[in-house]
């Protein structure tokens, strides 16, 4: 039989009995000798028991592992929620899957998911994986250029013309020149005249180079390109074409094949060749490129001018220049970049231009910035 002393304290049995608690929220801890017993606050020996599991350094935590066990830190805790927090704006202002790098430094497409955003250090520009690898012959592979749309007409293409002078030009010869052209248009030239795509050449007419147009022809318009003064119709009749109004791209290269031509591809139509009117490419040597108008400031482009890359190089081969000249399905102005074509000698990116900062563009390739010319005519 066991006595109960007033203590609380047990005797008899081999056993110990309850501490008598000095205070609230006391639990009894054994006191390590197996037979008796103190009563201690709850916190203390619960934080006596966490000190024992994460050390004694200053800037420690616990860490779950969502298994049921405990992890620890140490003091790079404030690290870690750096990372946390980073991540948290990232998605915050929609750029999760964005990283920042030089071109160079850029994955191949496939090695990420689709849909992941990589941004150039080197001229800002947005591009998003497809999530395959690249393929010259098709338009959805590799990297995709984004150029924003939908949020304003001096955002996503500049209203006026943008152009350099003194460029030189003298590597543009026929047969190692590409030009690539995104715009949009109104619809609209003035009667007996024309207007004024891109230039590669001359700034005060079209002697040299490669100058792509769109000219009036009675009550309907063709598109042409000139050199040597002497226009080459491309595409008769385009205002009635289907979609004639908005988005364009156009791709064309002069070649040699028996006689000088014009290699082109329209919003993606097959690749064509025509011959040259007067029948010789004339190179453009020193001169003028740009967009918009020519850099006289006569011809304005009735529209918007978004994008100019020219090549260089030797000819891009038909299925490239197919793909350059492809439009997206929905007006993302995304434009398709593959291995072989790669970057352009020279870029220039009119959708960059805000008005509220600077009369200039950035430009890669030329020394010199481009120089933004007024607004589009009233016709």
């Amino acid at each position: 039989m066991t006595d109960y002393r007033k203590n609380g304290s047990a005797v008899g049995g081999g056993g110990a009995g309850l501490p008598v608690a000095t205070g609230s929220g006391e639990v009894p801890i054994s006191t390590g000798a197996g037979t008796t017993y103190v009563a201690s606050p709850f916190g203390a020996e619960v934080g006596i028991a966490l000190g024992g599991l994460i050390g004694s350094v200053s800037g420690k935590t616990v860490i779950g592992d969502g298994a049921g066990n405990v992890t620890t830190t140490s003091a790079d805790v404030s690290g870690f929620l750096a990372t946390a927090n980073a991540s948290a704006a990232r998605t915050a202002i929609g750029v999760a899957g964005t990283t920042l790098g030089h071109l160079w430094e850029r994955p191949a497409p496939a090695s990420v998911a689709l849909g992941s955003t990589f941004i150039s250090s080197d001229d800002l520009t947005e591009q998003v994986s497809s999530g395959v690898a690249v393929s010259p012959a098709t338009i959805t592979s590799g990297w995709m250029q984004r150029i924003p749309s939908g949020i304003g007409a001096g955002r996503a293409g500049l209203v006026g013309s943008a152009f350099v002078n003194s460029v030189d030009l003298s590597a543009y010869t026929i047969n190692n020149t590409t030009i690539a052209c995104l715009f949009e248009w109104d619809g609209l030239v003035p009667a007996s005249t024309y207007s004024e795509v891109l230039t590669l050449g001359d700034g005060t007419n079209e002697a040299v180079g490669v100058h792509v147009l769109l000219q009036a022809n009675g009550v309907n318009t063709d598109l042409m390109a000139y050199t040597a003064n002497l226009g080459t119709v491309l595409i008769p009749n385009v205002n009635a074409a289907l979609n004639a109004v908005g988005l364009h791209s156009i791709v064309i290269a002069p070649i040699i094949d028996g006689v000088h031509k014009w290699r082109f591809s329209y919003d993606g139509s097959v690749v064509a060749d025509v011959a040259i009117n007067g029948g010789a490419y004339v190179a453009p040597g020193t001169n003028s490129i740009g967009f918009g108008r020519r850099p006289d400031a006569n011809f304005p482009l009735s529209g918007k001018v978004i994008e100019l890359a020219a090549w260089s190089a030797p000819t891009l081969s038909n299925a490239n220049i197919l793909a350059l000249a492809t439009l997206p399905a929905t007006p993302t102005y995304e434009l398709p970049e593959s291995a072989s074509t790669g970057a352009a000698t020279i870029m220039l990116q009119a959708r960059r231009f805000d008005p509220r900062t600077s009369a200039t563009l950035p430009a890669r390739g030329v020394a010199t910035a481009l120089t933004v010319v007024g607004t589009k005519a009233t016709l």
